[in-house]
């Protein structure tokens, strides 16, 4: 009666294979989630740059402070700024924390921030004159 199986020699070179094969996988696997985690961000971030372009066509400036996540004194009667972003932070996946700043009154440049638990921050600055820059 002959048994069925596999020998070690046939087990130790599967097991190398998928260590192999693990160890290439996984740090494309993580820069893989690091990108989709900074698309959430590119979208948000366009979403406040649209929305600031917006404001600065009727006033002629930038908003010039609020932190999305709280809200701001109903300077520009546009009430809390995550209304006037149109973004809630405690519903997005990745990145919860948000700011938006400009350099005061009739400022031709504005900059804001979204900040994830695990990441670095990532910063768009807009300039009139020089356009968009992520950072």
């Amino acid at each position: 009666m002959k048994i069925k199986g596999f020998t070690l020699i046939e087990m130790i070179i599967v097991v190398t294979l998928v260590v192999i094969l693990s160890s290439i996988s996984v740090p494309f696997y993580k820069d893989y989630t690091k990108k989709a985690k900074y698309n959430e961000a590119y979208v948000l971030l366009s979403v406040i740059r649209d929305a600031q372009m917006r404001y600065y066509s009727e006033y002629k400036t930038f908003i010039s402070r609020g932190n999305i996540n709280e809200p701001t004194a109903d300077v520009w009667g546009y009430g809390c700024a995550s209304r006037l972003f149109g973004i809630d932070a405690r519903t997005n996946k990745y990145f919860t924390r948000f700011a938006v700043g400009a350099e005061g009154t009739g400022s031709t440049r504005f900059i804001a921030v979204a900040q994830c638990s695990n990441l670095p921050a990532l910063t768009l600055i807009y300039d009139l004159t020089n356009g968009v820059t992520y950072r």
